[in-house]
């Protein structure tokens, strides 16, 4: 019986000084898919070495697996690693150095290709692309259109668009999204506007639709079905994109529009202007618009960017507005917007109107210093040489009183200061603001903070009536109050 374990374990031992290790990877890859690949190392003690990269790719460890394998009486002990990375171009694994059982051993190399995606052709399943045109210039929207189909027999539990390649475009999804029977084929079709972001011959790569499939030849009878996963490709677009004229990014046509609250304000009021641009194509790319004005203060929103899909096409509107505080007479030069006309096949150059302001001063009425006379001087003299000692008597008095008069205002400042601790001293400025311009004055710097806040601001500018300032005074107060975040 001894013997006989000696010899198991002899057996053993020898077996597992047969060591070796094996690296299984594919030779080709897809761009934007994990490769993955297998070393499985054999022996009694196996020392990976660390893959962290390779040519640059970071490398990610994704299982780790140890076992024991028995095949014609040989014991084997198994090492078995997964790693991932996700390469762009043909790359080369290198040779790894493992030590297993104090011995030195080196993986092979193993050179992998790129493998070029072409269409899918199945008689279960299709994915179709089309383009509404073929030639196009830089920013220009087009549609693309996504056609896959499938035999009605297939027990699809789930589809997924996987893989997108956009490249070199911009894109944005429609609502033009259709399921429906076509013959035995089931039918699932969407749409995007897309535009070119350079100019040339420009690819639109396959996409990828994964199929989830219940698989019938699974023999696991547990209660859960089995899935299989299958990615069907779509066909290649090529695009020829031009150059649009130097300086223009606009594509599409377009319109500018423009007002002014007034165009006569007093010296210190400001006048509200605003600019809106609408129309098809890529409004997107508009510059942001900004006011160059010595001659004023200029307070601005953030521009109001809204886009749709209006008739198939891309629609959008560009709205800013400014609040301008002119210190003396001035104007609003044009402003101008060019895109490019695909129909008239040339630049097209729209503006604004020019705007003159004229600024009303405002009286300031001047104080004088008066001096005393010298009659006055003597008067004053005659008067001072008559104080007497009774006369002391009165003012020492009239001091007492006094003092008692600033120990009442005392106590009444310090009872007005606590009652006024639960204001901010934001509110209290506004509360006793007397006219608008002074108003204005206190709260312009809070443009932009509160939507609700902006409007009541340019109220503000335009009312006259004493009535109408109180009113509005009033909800200013209430919306600041009330709006955390404003108060300072």
């Amino acid at each position: 019986m001894k013997a006989l374990k000696t010899l198991i374990i002899l057996l053993l031992f020898f077996n597992f000084l047969n060591a070796e290790v094996k690296i299984n990877a594919p030779l080709t890859f897809i761009v934007n898919k994990p490769y993955v690949f297998e070393i499985i190392a054999s022996g009694n003690e196996v020392n990976f070495p660390k893959i962290e990269e390779i040519q640059g790719n970071k490398v990610e460890l994704i299982s780790s697996v140890n076992g024991l394998n028995v095949i014609n009486s040989k014991v084997t002990r198994n090492f078995i690693r997964k790693y991932s990375f996700i390469p762009t171009t043909d790359f080369t694994i290198p040779s790894f150095k493992f030590v297993i059982d104090n011995k030195e051993i080196l993986t092979t190399k193993v050179e992998v290709k790129k493998q070029e995606v072409s269409k899918t052709f199945s008689k279960y399943a299709d994915f179709e692309l089309s383009v509404s045109k073929a030639s196009v210039y830089v920013s220009e929207e087009f549609r693309l259109k996504l056609k896959f189909k499938y035999l009605d027999t297939l027990n699809i539990k789930g589809l997924n668009l996987a893989q997108v390649n956009f490249d070199n475009f911009w894109y944005k999804q429609t609502k033009n999204q259709k399921e429906y029977k076509q013959g035995e084929y089931y039918v699932h079709e969407m749409e995007f506007l897309v535009f070119a972001q350079k100019s040339g011959t420009l690819n639109i790569e396959p996409f990828e639709m994964v199929m989830k499939l219940v698989d019938n030849s699974s023999n696991d009878f547990m209660l859960f079905n089995n899935y299989i996963y299958k990615s069907i490709y779509s066909n290649k677009l090529t695009l020829e994109v031009k150059e649009l004229p130097q300086s223009i990014k606009l594509v599409g046509e377009f319109n500018i529009d423009s007002s002014l609250s007034k165009t006569e304000v007093t010296q210190g009021d400001a006048v509200s202007f605003k600019v809106k641009i609408d129309g098809f194509g890529n409004i997107d790319d508009i510059d942001d618009i900004k006011l160059d004005i010595t001659e004023a203060t200029i307070y601005e929103n953030k521009p109001t960017i809204n886009t749709n899909i209006v008739q198939n096409r891309y629609f959008g509107t560009y709205e800013k507005v400014f609040s301008i505080i002119p210190n003396k007479d001035m104007l609003i030069k044009p402003i101008t917007i060019k895109y490019f006309d695909k129909n008239l096949q040339k630049v097209v150059e729209k503006s604004t109107p020019l705007y003159k302001i004229k600024v009303i001063k405002q009286n300031k009425k001047e104080e004088q210093l008066l001096l005393p006379s010298k009659k006055q001087e003597v008067v004053n003299k005659v008067i001072v040489e008559k104080f007497s000692y009774k006369n002391s008597i009165l003012f020492f008095l009239l001091g007492v009183i006094f003092t008692l008069f600033i120990i009442y205002l005392y106590k009444y400042a310090i009872n007005l200061k606590f009652k006024k601790q639960k204001e901010s001293n934001l509110l209290a400025k506004i509360k006793n603001s007397k006219n608008k311009n002074e108003l204005i004055k206190i709260i312009i710097v809070f443009l932009k903070v509160n939507e609700t806040l902006d409007k009541k601001i340019f109220q503000l500018q335009d009312i006259s009536d004493e009535k109408d300032f109180k009113t509005l005074k009033k909800e200013i107060y209430t919306i600041i109050k009330n709006e955390k975040g404003i108060k300072k």
